[in-house]
């Protein structure tokens, strides 16, 4: 979970990030939580880099 995330600016995205995400559970709202995880698992899309041909994003580590 912390692949490439010794950067401040990128730490602070994520604890905003999880804050938010956090919201959108308290307050029941489905749209914005399924919108804010998106946006979220996007984000740290680019920390983990393109899975190897035969190799999905799931069984990649």
């Amino acid at each position: 979970m912390r692949l490439g995330k010794a950067e401040r600016p990128v730490q602070s995205a994520t604890y905003e990030a999880h804050a938010e995400i956090i919201g959108a559970l308290r307050a029941r709202d489905r749209i914005a939580y399924a919108y804010l995880m998106s946006r979220h698992l996007e984000f740290g899309l680019k920390f983990v880099g393109a899975p190897t041909s035969g190799q999905t994003a799931a069984t990649k580590t």
